[in-house]
């Protein structure tokens, strides 16, 4: 017997008579603070992969090693998780503006939303967007063109206001997504508000409002602001 084979014995018979804790304590350290790949302590140790791999599995469970994760600054991990769970939320997200003006709350929630926006939408999405609303504007402003989608609508949910400046602002938020996300744009020619429900259903006579409206129970993403 060689002097190398003697050696590895004897670590052998050592290891074989350590405490299980102490086994896997020295097996975690290894892994974890020396940075050594699991066929490196198996050879080390003459163990098996496997029994490595138990042994990793053991310190988890004995909670020897415990992962922690460190959210990156300015953002909310545990609130967001707070709120979906006491309002039955699938998701929330909070961003963080870097003072109080409306401006500086619009840009931050236009670029939150547009970033959850561009992740989330699918082919064929039929978009509804509520065209009062600043934060949706920004929101437009800050997409990306999102090309991994397509034969998508967005659709006007939401008249004008009346004035002609509400009507340009509800055309080119409508329309610019629709070219974002490579759609096509349905405008909903008509007030917001009118003064009776006589008004209303004669609107809704309009061939032209009529069409968009029909695709309001296809809508599958809906963009709302919440305001004052």
């Amino acid at each position: 017997m060689t002097f190398h084979q003697a050696e590895e014995r004897e670590q052998s018979s050592t290891l074989h008579n350590m405490p299980n804790d102490c086994l896997v304590r020295l097996v975690a350290r290894m892994y974890h603070e020396e940075r050594r790949t699991q066929l490196e302590i198996a050879a080390s140790l003459n163990v098996s992969q496997g029994t490595v791999c138990r042994f990793l599995k053991k310190a988890e469970e004995w909670g020897i090693v415990r992962t922690t994760v460190n959210p990156p600054v300015g953002t909310f991990v545990d609130l967001e998780e707070f709120l979906e769970q006491k309002f039955g939320l699938s998701q929330v997200i909070i961003a963080r503006a870097p003072s109080g003006s409306e401006e500086s709350m619009q840009g931050v929630v236009g670029a939150a939303a547009a970033h959850f926006l561009g992740i989330t939408l699918r082919p064929r999405a039929v978009i509804g967007v509520a065209s009062w609303s600043a934060s949706l504007l920004s929101m437009v402003e800050q997409l990306h063109p999102v090309w991994k989608v397509s034969e998508c609508k967005v659709v006007q949910i939401l008249g004008g206001g009346g004035h002609p400046s509400a009507e340009k602002h509800a055309c080119y938020l409508v329309s610019q997504l629709a070219r974002l996300v490579q759609g096509e744009a349905h405008l909903l020619s008509a007030p917001g508000l009118v003064a009776s429900k006589e008004a209303a259903d004669i609107l809704a006579q309009d061939p032209h409002v009529r069409q968009t409206m029909a695709l309001f129970d296809r809508i599958t993403v809906a963009l709302l602001g919440i305001g004052a």
